[in-house]
């Protein structure tokens, strides 16, 4: 607010040549603690109570007496303040107020350059106060209004936040989303369009309907010639005060989802830089909304954007996952056919060689006999394949199923390790075993036997020529540990992490024949019987594979050689 909005015209003023008596009535008249002084429309100084008071002693004046003291007689000039104070039109009030105060002054001369264009008063000043108070009250009851609102706003969208990722179904996230629009402002329709695969038109989802509609949830829209084809191509929100002044740009847009309506804002739905539909808000009335509306609008948009993006995310992922676990069953279904195909011939085969060497069909020479030991060495080999293969399957399908039983480990050991003993003298390494009396473990003991035979075969094939296997048996508190080493090729350090990944296979042993897949089914073995594995390897000197497995509580019903060959065969 300012000066010149209150100011008096003209400007009560005096020359310097008059009375002091004619200033000292204009200042009673005009309830003036002060006048400006002019000449010949110049300010030249100004004339004060306190200038008269200090000539006359203004109270000993009679108010009546029609003789008029010689004081008052003399000329404003010789008493007159050449140091004026003053303001323009373009002061502020409170800086005027200011000046009065601080000069215990009634009036101030209002300037334009040099000129006096009028006068403020004590009285003026007053009343424009009055004035800002009241406009200062009005503003502050409006901002208190905005406030309220934007806080209003602020809760609706917190609750579109909530909303949009409540649910991961596009269905359920339309149903959760209207509710929460219908509180932003008044509308009287609301709709979704999404762009189908091909790109050219959209897919129309209904929010909220107050009107007659040509379309339903599930139509097509076209892009072109729509107000949403516009705003997706240029990824621009907007907003249409008289979409009637747009008919000739869009005309899909009256054809279809705007019919009847008066103004729109539409909005884009983009995630990651890709747009992919739109929001629409429309009224039957012609400038129905507001900037605050837009903004609010725009606001939810993103939410909704976030919210359907997370939706198609989601159902990419279901759709890739479906296509993993149905290649995954095709994968085991084909291992497990394959596998029981092997392995029925091959146990014949084994079976027949086994006749040959106990010499069931008649004597062999010497020279064949050799033979069948290297046969019977490769069946077994393919066997153990063909479990290492059946298991994975297995393992894939979360179909592999174990029994553990007590078992007696001295003699499951010293049977297990005897059963390798031809295979290991073939590679001149020596193999044996250490474990105390009277231990038992609690494990499925087809389970345990793949599973060592495992590390042992592992050992036996990564060694050199004259070096040795050990399998050591050593009881702790809770746990039996079978830690299986080796003198071989060791592995390197960065190869340790992943040494139990289906697959994996250490760079030191790439050059021997081997399919990753014994460590893999040792780790998942362990796991499943509550156990672990663990590996220390030195490269150059050898690996060590520590398993841990429960300690049996009882002794074993029944733990004999009969029992491990059955389970062999």
């Amino acid at each position: 607010m300012q000066v010149r909005d209150w100011m008096t015209h003209p400007a009560i003023s005096i020359k310097p040549q008059a009375m002091v008596w004619d200033a000292l009535q204009l200042m009673v008249g005009g309830n003036f603690r002060r006048l400006p002084v002019l000449e010949n429309g110049d300010l030249v100084g100004i004339i004060t109570q306190g200038d008269i008071q200090n000539r006359i002693f203004l109270s000993m004046l009679p108010t009546a007496s029609p003789d008029i003291p010689p004081a008052l007689k003399s000329s404003v000039e010789a008493i007159m303040s050449r140091q004026v104070v003053t303001v323009t039109a373009d002061t502020e009030i409170t800086e005027a107020a200011v000046k009065m105060l601080s000069h215990n002054i009634g009036g101030l001369p209002v300037l334009e350059g040099d000129a006096v264009v009028g006068m403020i008063t004590v009285r003026d000043l007053f009343n424009a106060l009055i004035e800002l108070e009241k406009q200062t009250r009005q503003h502050a009851v409006h901002l208190e209004e905005e406030v309220r609102a934007r806080t209003r706003h602020l809760e609706i969208l917190n609750n579109a936040i909530r909303a949009a990722t409540r649910s991961l179904e596009t269905e359920q996230v339309f149903t959760d989303i209207t509710s929460v629009i219908r509180e932003l402002f008044p509308f009287d329709r609301s709709s979704v369009l999404l762009l189908n695969d091909a790109g050219d038109a959209f897919v129309l989802y209904e929010l909220y309907v107050n009107a007659p509609v040509d379309v339903r949830s599930g139509d097509r829209v076209p892009r072109e010639g729509t107000l949403s084809g516009w705003v997706v191509d240029r990824n621009q929100p907007t907003y249409v005060e008289d979409l009637s002044t747009q008919t000739s740009r869009f005309p899909n847009s009256e054809l279809h989802t705007l019919r009847g309506m008066g103004s729109a804002i539409v909005l884009p739905l983009a995630a990651h830089g890709t747009v992919f539909g739109t929001l629409n808000f429309a009224s039957k009335a012609v400038k129905a909304f507001s900037q605050l509306d837009f903004d609010l609008a725009q606001q939810v948009s993103y939410q909704v954007a976030q919210a359907l993006n997370n939706v198609r995310q989601y159902q990419r992922v279901n759709e890739l996952l479906a296509q993993l676990r149905e290649a995954d069953r095709v994968r085991n279904e084909f291992m497990g056919i394959v596998t029981h195909d092997l392995r029925s011939p091959l146990a014949s085969i084994y079976g027949y060689i086994q006749l040959f060497q106990a010499q069931k069909l008649g004597p062999l020479p010497d020279k064949y006999m050799g033979f069948t030991n290297n046969i019977c060495d490769i069946i077994q080999y393919m066997l153990r394949l063909v479990e290492d293969l059946l298991a994975v399957g297995q393992l894939g399908a979360r179909a592999l199923k174990i029994h553990p039983e007590t078992v007696a480990v001295p003699p499951f050991v010293q049977e297990l390790v005897a059963g390798l003993e031809t295979q290991a003298l073939a590679r001149q390494v020596s193999l044996g075993a250490t474990c105390p009396d009277g231990v038992y473990v609690l494990a499925d003991p087809a389970r345990l036997r793949q599973l060592l035979t495992n590390l042992i075969v592992n050992g036996i094939k990564f060694n050199r020529a004259d070096g040795r296997v050990s399998v050591d048996v050593t009881v702790e508190e809770t746990m039996i540990c079978f830690d299986v080493s080796d003198t071989g090729v060791g592995i390197a350090q960065h190869d340790l992490t992943n040494i139990f990944e289906l697959f994996t296979r250490a760079s030191t042993e790439k050059s021997m024949d081997g399919t990753g897949l014994g460590l893999f089914i040792a780790r998942q073995l362990a796991d499943l019987h509550g156990g672990s594995i663990r590996v220390h390897s030195t490269p150059d000197v050898g690996s060590t594979f520590s398993l841990r497995l429960p300690k049996a509580t009882s002794t074993p019903i029944a733990s004999t050689t009969a029992t491990l060959e059955a389970q062999r065969q």
